[in-house]
């Protein structure tokens, strides 16, 4: 049916929204919307009403250079990754920045993919390692728990991530993607970790605290995607 809140327009400069990269909504009703084209947090009311402004262009604390993911964390804090900067800032829930999230050790090209109940953050590096190719190949993800300080608490095991060409050598690699190719993605409930690969007709999920493993299969059509698909 028709919206039941709409944010988005041009009757002033904070309502105009570009490459929005997230949306969470806190618990007293406020919605939190990470608008990319600004790096900024915008917060507005549940009415849809602007309320303030979180971070900014920058590199200093509490600013970004590139924020494309934004998730709710303990207690109603704002956690926003910063993909260029290679870290995670932490906001309280009436705005105020609290602090930085840098990642100790930090892994090659880190992305935060979820925060669970207790603030840990579940971080996916994607290995890089080796040459040039012409292939579509599939990129192997490391999953690593880190604490909320950023140490890391364990690793979960690895996956096949996004597919792609890697070009270049030595420190300058890059991955250059097909527009239609599989990916894995990730889903946090509480302490439950959910992956899928987009390969299969399965689903594994993970519980943190336990430390187990369930993998879920079901029937119906195959969606793999081929290499006759991808091209």
């Amino acid at each position: 049916g028709a919206p039941e809140l709409s944010i988005g327009d041009s009757s002033a400069p904070e309502y105009e929204l570009f490459r929005v990269n997230g949306a969470v909504r806190l618990a007293d009703g406020r919605i939190a919307v990470l608008n990319g084209g600004t790096n900024e947090v915008r917060i507005y009311s549940p009415e849809g009403r602007f309320v303030v402004s979180l971070g900014g262009q920058g590199e200093g604390p509490g600013e970004f250079m590139g924020a494309d993911r934004l998730f709710r964390g303990v207690a109603d804090s704002l956690i926003v990754w910063d993909s260029r900067s290679v870290r995670a800032s932490v906001f309280a829930p009436d705005g105020g920045f609290v602090r930085t999230i840098p990642l100790d050790p930090r892994p090659q090209v880190p992305r935060l993919q979820g925060v669970d109940g207790l603030g840990r953050l579940l971080v996916v590096a994607t290995n890089l390692a080796g040459s040039s190719s012409t292939e579509i190949t599939r990129l192997t993800e490391v999953r690593m728990l880190y604490d909320a300080t950023g140490r890391l608490i364990d690793t979960l095991g690895a996956a096949p991530g996004m597919a792609g060409v890697i070009r270049g050598s030595g420190d300058r690699l890059e991955v250059l993607r097909p527009l239609v190719a599989p990916t894995t993605t990730y889903a946090m409930g509480g302490s439950l970790l959910w992956i899928e690969t987009g390969e299969s007709r399965r689903l594994e999920r993970v519980d943190l605290e336990r430390k187990t493993r369930q993998v879920i299969t079901w029937d119906g059509p195959d969606l793999s995607m081929t290499p006759a698909l991808q091209k």
